[in-house]
């Protein structure tokens, strides 16, 4: 009966184990898919800038056009933050499409993210921010239902 007993508790803990690895490779490859969506966000908003501007020497951003970028990019299932630095000195933030905050500031400029995570800003530059609410584990126990990745595309020379 011994025998038995421990049989069934080492099956039982290697089906849990295996229902995590399997949960938590889905969980891993959604956070690399949306980190891939948010380089692709943030790089397509910065196409879309003041061509008249830009031949005087500045970068500024045509906001209406990139969130369309983002938000057609995105779709509906992921809610999306952007935020915009270029060279109008003012720092732009868009929640799904939304204009949710403009603040001025002038370079360098030091940025804190939702998560904490400081970067400077030295130059245009788009913030694109995609998260991701599911079930991803099947094991009680396990919390994490939200998958957030962001990223930023810096405008390099001019």
């Amino acid at each position: 009966m011994k025998i038995l007993l421990v049989g069934i508790a080492i099956i039982i803990i290697n089906v849990l184990s295996i229902t995590f690895h399997s949960d938590y490779s889905s969980y891993e490859l959604t956070e690399q898919a949306l980190k891939n969506e948010a380089d692709k966000c943030a790089a397509a908003a910065v196409l879309y800038f003041d061509e008249e501007a830009y031949g005087d020497g500045e970068l500024l951003l045509k906001d209406d056009d990139a969130v369309k970028a983002v938000g057609g990019m995105i779709g509906e299932r992921c809610t999306w933050q952007m935020h915009l630095f270029d060279d109008s000195g003012r720092h732009r933030t868009y929640e799904n499409g939304r204009l949710t905050d403009e603040t001025a500031f002038s370079y360098p400029h030091s940025f804190e993210d939702e998560t904490g995570y400081e970067t400077a800003i030295d130059r245009p530059a788009v913030i694109v921010t995609i998260g991701y609410e599911g079930d991803f584990y099947r094991l009680a126990g396990v919390g994490q239902k939200t998958v957030m990745r962001s990223s930023m595309y810096t405008v390099n020379s001019r």
